[in-house]
């Protein structure tokens, strides 16, 4: 979006561990994860194999973090693994000026799954600016596997917080520009999953992708 590709850790941990190299470890995966990244190339400077050939131009924020952390529905839940109920992102789009943040988990206290929005110049320019926190619902114990920014709205990938043996793993949702409630989409249907021990199906939407469309 707005000619820069932004690319999202999880911010979210592993398990805290009782040993300590174990938890030194996990302590920093998880610090590792906590950034956005800000990507600018030359998209004429890719060779026929998909690989860059021109410089690229990469700026880092931790920003975030603080705006997480500053979020009263979301701030017990950072730091907490995803096994827990805690914050993980799998989702970020562009628009109008700002950062849309899909998380998987939390669920929050009335079942709806999360997105807060940031302003980029905010995230990477220092300038200051407000978060701003939108609730969904998904459907029961369902959090955000991905997010796109489609027309004047978004298009949502919905699955559980934590993956089922068997079952549902995600469905399509859409949604309003203003982040209203979503609905689901009668275009993207859901995907279930046998059991693999039985039926070896592991079949699973695990992001979507916008296509340029044809006109004429």
């Amino acid at each position: 979006g707005d000619g820069y590709f932004y690319v999202i850790g999880s911010h979210g941990r592993p398990r805290h561990e009782v040993d300590a190299m174990k938890e030194a470890r996990n302590e920093a995966q998880a610090k590792a994860s906590r950034y956005v990244f800000r990507v600018a190339f030359d998209l004429n400077a890719v060779d026929r194999n998909g690989r860059l050939t021109g410089a690229i131009e990469l700026k880092p924020s931790v920003e975030l973090q603080t705006f997480i952390t500053a979020e009263p529905a979301l701030a017990s839940f950072f730091d907490r693994a995803l096994e827990e109920n805690g914050l993980t992102i799998e989702g970020v789009a562009v628009r109008d000026g700002r950062l849309y943040v899909g998380m998987r988990g939390p669920l929050l206290t009335d079942d709806t799954a999360a997105i807060l929005s940031v302003p980029l110049e905010t995230l990477f320019d220092g300038r200051q600016g407000a978060a701003q926190l939108h609730c969904l619902d998904l459907g029961k114990g369902h959090g955000v596997r991905d997010i796109v920014s489609f027309e004047r709205g978004f298009l949502l990938l919905a699955g559980p917080v934590n993956d089922p043996p068997n079952g549902e793993i995600g469905s399509a949702a859409a949604a309003g520009s203003e982040g209203h409630q979503a609905a689901h989409s009668s275009i993207l249907r859901r995907v279930r999953r046998g059991n693999p021990a039985t039926s070896g199906d592991r079949t699973a939407i695990e992001g979507v992708v916008r296509l340029a469309t044809a006109r004429g």
